[in-house]
């Protein structure tokens, strides 16, 4: 890392007064309070009054006082003091800077008025130094780092120093967190868990390369394959004890920087790094991957099931076709062999079988009967007999997928929790005979009647797949979620842990400004909120908008859109007068060149049209024109 890492551009900012001060800002920092100007009122002169004045306004403004900054004030904040001191001509300021020793004198008033100090190398380094150290471990760019350092600075009442010196402080840092890093971890780096992270980094025999480079990549697609190798991969990291790792004392965005880098290194470059850069980024690489490992697994779960209930849907549709076509040419057979039947005056009892054979063979006709048989038998009625012709492939992986990980569950309203226990036992063989009673009340209808289609006869692998397909949904909803994920964890671990909450309360409601903040801020707002109570109970009470029903919901009025003004109806309809008037039929036969969904339309005949007879079809389809704009 360089010495330095602003531009001349950005230091220049730091270093200069900002010439493009909002009213906001003037407001804000350079409103001067009766105080100040009582302050301001023992200075002699009025070019020593307002060049007090704006000394205190760019210290509050900046925390830092530019080199000869009277020469380069911006002229609206120089206008917006000089008025508040009733001073008519602010070119005076001018005549400021003739006398140095009157600008440090002013200054240290200053400094006393406002209880800050200057800044003290010897003295002030070391704190924020290691205040800063803190901020490294969440997140190592220097630039917000170097904003911070400046918060600080403001926060402590110590004057900024020049950029430049806490440039370099803060370029310093990037070794200090290397060697902080190694020795928050120093507990679990013994030797063999050192060889065990080289390992990593050395070809296996088995994989063909090394199981850093194995790890680092994604899947494919989401296929049964696929699902079985990530669960490889995870349970190679669990080999490794990694769920024992204890890294709490390493920040989640240091851990997860230090794996980004180390995914994006090769092999050798690790290799060259020094013990106190590389293994801390082997560890982070390890969790996070352990990590997002499981968040493939539960997504390549998730979009596989969606991709083969697709299928047997779509399965479903080609079966319940297939029926159709073949009940259609069923019925025109047996209609061709009925109709010498019916016909008595014309055809005499004794020739009707030679007339019937003469339109419809004897195997055509036997064909059309075994075809009206087989559809009065029950057949497949929804997509759930398609999906399990799909169980050994799904059960090659569920085994493994409901054994690795661990399935938390938020919701415990039915017995869900204990059919996922039963699958999973019996899938991995823990046991292998039926309960007395089946867990079931979780279970949707339409599965109930695909999984127990006659009552008490259950058809095992119809229920593990039910079991599986609720686990789907409700790891969608959150419903489950799982430990050692990031999209699938519990809402728990997206909040500050309380041991950490207490160590780090203070400051943190000092950055969202609840830096009085008490333990009693609740019932403060208790307070507050019943404060408003009888407001709202008097609108309830007058029965408008807002009101009670009969049965004591809540009702709200939707809210009337605003009328369309004239000039916005008049531009509609101007805008309608320029469109072309289309009809209905042309519409079709246009949509038609695009999509081509005409030729998926047959009759019973089950012949296909040519193009031009479909849209001959559609456009005499109505009588009358129907005029679209």
């Amino acid at each position: 890392m360089p010495a330095e890492f602003l531009s001349g551009q950005e230091r220049e900012r730091y270093q200069s007064i900002p010439s493009n001060l909002s009213q906001e800002d003037l407001t804000r920092y350079c409103f001067l309070s009766n105080t100040d100007r009582q302050l301001i009122s023992g200075m002699r002169r009025d070019h020593n009054r307002l060049g007090f004045a704006l000394q205190l306004t760019i210290l509050r403004l900046m925390n830092h006082l530019p080199q000869e900054w009277y020469r380069k004030v911006p002229d609206n904040l120089v206008s917006y003091v000089a008025r508040q001191l009733d001073i008519n001509d602010p070119a005076i300021l001018i005549n400021y800077g003739n006398r140095e020793k009157t600008i440090s004198e002013h200054l240290y008033t200053i400094l006393l008025y406002l209880k800050r100090r200057r800044w003290q190398p010897l003295i002030d380094t070391i704190p924020l130094e290691k205040w800063l150290l803190e901020r490294a471990l969440e997140h190592d760019n220097e630039h917000v780092l170097l904003s911070l350092a400046c918060d600080w600075l403001r926060e402590e009442l110590i004057l900024r120093p020049a950029i430049i010196e806490l440039e370099r402080l803060v370029v310093s840092l990037a070794d200090l967190v290397h060697q902080e890093t190694y020795k928050r971890l120093s507990s679990l780096l013994t030797n063999s868990f050192k060889e065990n992270l080289d390992n990593l980094l050395v070809v296996d025999k088995v994989f063909k390369t090394t199981p850093h480079n194995w790890l680092s990549k994604p899947p494919v697609s989401p296929t049964a394959n696929q699902i079985k190798l990530m669960l490889h991969k995870r349970q190679y990291l669990t080999q490794l004890d990694i769920e024992k790792w204890d890294t709490s004392s390493l920040h989640p965005n240091r851990r997860k920087r230090l794996a980004v880098l180390a995914r994006s290194k090769t092999n050798q470059a690790l290799i060259r790094m020094s013990d106190t850069k590389r293994y801390p980024m082997l560890v982070a690489f390890c969790l996070e991957a352990y990590i997002t490992l499981t968040d493939y697994i539960i997504k390549l779960f998730d979009e596989y099931w969606e991709d083969i209930s697709g299928q047997s849907v779509r399965e479903l549709t080609e079966y319940q076709l297939k029926q159709v076509k073949s009940r259609d040419g069923a019925l025109i057979t047996l209609g061709k062999a009925a109709e010498p039947i019916v016909d008595e005056i014309n055809i005499p009892a004794a020739e009707l079988r030679a007339r019937i054979y003469a339109s419809v063979s004897r195997s055509e006709l036997i064909e059309a009967i075994d075809i009206m048989q087989m559809l009065t038998r029950q057949g497949p009625r929804t997509f759930h007999h398609f999906l399990i012709s799909r169980y050994r492939v799904i059960k090659s992986f569920s085994a493994g997928f409901l054994d690795a990980l661990t399935f938390e569950h938020a919701f415990a309203g039915d017995d869900f929790e204990q059919a996922l226990q039963l699958i999973g036992d019996w899938q991995t063989g823990r046991k292998r005979k039926n309960p007395k009673e089946l867990p079931m009340k979780f279970m949707l209808p339409s599965w109930k009647s695909f999984v127990e289609p006659v009552k008490g006869e259950i058809d095992r692998p119809a229920y593990e797949l039910s079991v599986l397909a609720r686990l789907r949904d409700r790891l969608r909803s959150g419903d489950v979620y799982v430990n050692h994920s990031r999209k699938y964890a519990s809402p728990d671990t997206y909040l500050i842990p309380e041991a950490n909450w207490k160590a780090h309360r203070t400051e943190l409601l000092t950055y969202l400004g609840y830096k009085d903040a008490t333990p009693y801020r609740l019932e403060e707002q208790i307070s507050e909120l019943e404060s408003h109570l009888p407001l709202m109970e008097q609108i309830l009470a007058d029965g408008g908008d807002i009101r009670l029903d009969d049965d004591g919901e809540l009702v709200v009025t939707p809210l009337k859109a605003d009328d369309i003004p004239e000039s916005v109806k008049a531009l509609r309809a101007a805008v309608d007068r320029l469109l072309p008037r289309v009809e209905l039929t042309d519409l079709l036969v246009e949509v038609d060149n695009w999509t081509g969904f005409s030729s998926e339309l047959t009759g019973l005949e089950n012949e296909s049209r040519s193009k031009t007879t479909r849209h001959y079809c559609m456009q005499h389809f109505w009588q009358e024109p129907v005029i679209f704009h």
